[in-house]
């Protein structure tokens, strides 16, 4: 794959090493960090386009685990971004602030 095209694809340049009969080539992906983020905007805007939307409904829609989603979910609560209104079946989310 040529540099470019990892550029493109807006990773770092990769690590090249030159070994005894060949090359080592180290691709580096987003960090964790940035992943959280645009996982964390791509939520809120499912919630602001449903804020019945569940927890299920968002892991599918995400592509991550409900796990992953209750966790990013605990994470806004925390921060006043999100809260919770009513029950959990029926309830539905509110953003507080963006």
């Amino acid at each position: 794959m040529p540099i470019d095209a990892i550029r493109d694809f807006g990773l770092p340049r990769p690590k090249i090493k030159e070994l005894a009969g060949g090359i080592d080539i180290e691709i580096f992906g987003e960090s964790s960090e940035k992943t959280r983020e645009k996982t964390r905007n791509r939520l809120l805007d499912l919630i602001k386009g449903s804020s019945s939307i569940t927890t299920e409904e968002l892991a599918n829609k995400l592509g991550i685990s409900a796990k992953g989603v209750e966790w990013q979910l605990n994470k806004l609560k925390q921060e006043g971004i999100i809260k919770r209104v009513g029950p959990d079946k029926g309830g539905h989310w509110e953003i507080k602030r963006l």
